[in-house]
């Protein structure tokens, strides 16, 4: 009888068991889970990181479960004050940055300040010790240090950090006391890589970092001495870091490289590395290399410019100056190029004082010589003065103001009597100005019939007892 029972309970449970899984109410539902996201952030000039990390993101989604987004500095890597996307980085669950001397605006700063502060880990390759740079006195200074502070590694190029030639190669090893590390699992004792040794000691990676690889200098331009190329450490907010100075797109075509960075990415993530390793990644990216941008002034001649160089223009301490501060300027003065640019980026210092009438000046861009007025210039200007700093004025042509700045912010930015920096991006339809850093303008032209080439001129207003010197003129063509 007791037997009879049991088996008819154990029907009966069974029976009412079957009964709730086929219910609505009682059925499980098993949450998969979550596959983490990567995000790469790529700027770099150089070393092609916008299209060698998109392969590293390919294989990872394809062949490891995860999730990825790769942003762009946009519209290409040139473009140092635009990484469009950041936000989602409030997602993330892992970033890998290769920039190499941004000046992105606050607000897209203060998404990566936000992912660090959080405590999130972080990857970082080569050019990303030098990822900021800001001119000295910016809000954003402080980032110029991101290196050391998101890194462990220079916070900065310069002062003991540089390399050993562009000719040089490395020849990198395993340091024997971390070969038992995660991230060196199924990683060749020794490799060659094409990157040229970037010099860090002694005062980096910071204390307490974890040495991974050696690297040893081949065909040195200099003396050199063996440096770590790969470490682990900690974030100041406690984030996993792992850092390496290796990046060139030929590094990423060598399979002990490559496995690295899968490791690293799976290390980071606190993720099990694997033990199985799924194959070699094709990458086949060339080396893009620095276009350099050209000087406009050699410092000591007016070489390549044409203007009254025999009363207006001259050179002084290593500066085109122009005006007086004795006399008045008796009327627009400008001093121009001798070769029409059309897509370039124009970088240069200035410095305007004045003691009475209109103190002003301006710096042309697209712009054409008149012969009526004799001397006049007509096209597009970068203003310089009270109530007019960081304008974009149309000078002979339209007479006004294309895109004002604010003049309220302008006058925390502006160092009167003192030397400042205007950076002039023109490119396409579009330009764009920024003043010690800040955007003050971006402006489409919207008439086909405005000329989107002409000459550089740098001008002195007339009706003032004024002066202004500009210095360290450069200019980068854009394809």
């Amino acid at each position: 009888m007791y037997c009879q029972r049991v088996t008819f309970l154990m029907r009966v449970l069974a029976w009412a068991a079957a009964l709730c899984l086929a219910s609505p109410v009682c059925a499980v539902t098993v949450k998969k889970p979550r596959s983490p996201l990567v995000v790469f952030v790529c700027g770099d000039h150089e070393y092609s990181g916008e299209q060698t990390l998109p392969r590293i993101a390919q294989e990872l989604e394809r062949r490891y479960g995860m999730r990825t987004r790769v942003l762009t500095s946009f519209p290409d890597q040139n473009a140092e004050e635009n990484i469009p996307g950041l936000e989602v980085l409030k997602e993330a669950d892992l970033a890998v940055f290769y920039l190499r001397w941004r000046r992105l605006p606050a607000e897209q700063i203060a998404h990566i300040d936000a992912y660090l502060r959080a405590g999130k880990p972080v990857i970082g390759f080569r050019t990303s010790t030098h990822a900021f740079r800001y001119p000295p006195g910016h809000p954003l200074e402080k980032w110029n240090a991101f290196g050391r502070f998101a890194l462990a590694a220079p916070p900065g190029w310069g002062n003991g950090h540089f390399h050993y030639g562009h000719a040089s190669s490395t020849d990198v090893t395993v340091i024997p006391e971390a070969a038992r590390h995660p991230i060196l699992t199924g990683v060749a004792h020794a490799f060659h890589v094409r990157s040229w040794l970037y010099h860090v000691l002694p005062d980096y990676p910071l204390p307490g970092a974890t040495h991974l690889l050696m690297g040893r200098a081949v065909q040195p331009d200099r003396p050199a001495v063996d440096n770590p190329v790969a470490w682990t450490a900690r974030t100041e907010f406690g984030g996993r870091v792992f850092m390496t100075t290796m990046g060139h797109p030929e590094d990423f075509q060598v399979e002990a490289f490559q496995r690295l960075v899968i490791n690293a990415v799976h290390w980071a993530l606190g993720r099990a590395v694997p033990r199985k390793w799924a194959g070699p990644i094709a990458v086949r990216v060339p080396y893009r290399g620095v276009r350099v941008a050209q000087p406009l002034f050699d410092g000591r001649t007016l070489a390549g410019w044409e203007g009254d160089t025999g009363g207006i223009w001259r050179v002084e301490d290593g500066a085109i100056v122009g005006g007086s501060l004795t006399e008045t300027v008796p009327q627009n003065a400008f001093l121009c190029t001798t070769r029409e640019y059309r897509d370039f980026i124009l970088r240069l210092e200035f410095k305007l004082t004045g003691t009475e009438g209109f103190v002003n000046a301006g710096v042309q861009v697209r712009s054409r010589r008149l012969t009526q007025p004799p001397g006049e210039v007509s096209g597009y200007q970068a203003d310089i003065g009270e109530g007019y700093w960081g304008n974009l004025y149309d000078e002979a042509r339209r007479d006004r103001v294309l895109a004002p700045a604010d003049q309220a912010r302008m006058r925390a930015i502006v160092r009167q009597d003192d030397w400042n920096e205007y950076v002039i991006r023109c490119e396409g339809r579009r330009i764009r100005l920024y003043l010690n850093g800040h955007l003050t303008v971006d402006y489409t032209e919207m008439d086909p019939s405005i000329p989107d080439t002409g000459v550089i001129g740098l001008q002195i207003h007339g009706g003032g007892k004024a002066q202004v010197a500009y210095r360290a003129i450069t200019l980068l063509e854009l394809p």
